[in-house]
């Protein structure tokens, strides 16, 4: 499987900074990398990725469709 490709297509990641008063300077970072969308229909592809990796998740909508993201 050329996983390679499904990031190259439909990767990104993001850092979000969050106001959080329970850390020492008030902020604390969300990370994420949503890997690929893919129609409903492709779900055996992301759940081949998550295998592999062991983490993720595909999630979204069943009838449109699907995205694979780690947190």
């Amino acid at each position: 499987m050329h996983i390679a490709g499904y990031v190259d297509g439909e990767g990104s990641f993001h850092v979000a900074v969050q106001r959080n008063d329970s850390t020492s300077v008030g902020l604390a970072t969300r990370t994420g990398s949503p890997m690929s969308a893919q129609s409903a229909d492709r779900r055996q592809v992301l759940d081949l990725i998550r295998q592999r990796f062991g983490c993720g998740r595909p999630g979204g909508s069943l009838d449109t469709c699907l995205v694979f993201g780690v947190r």
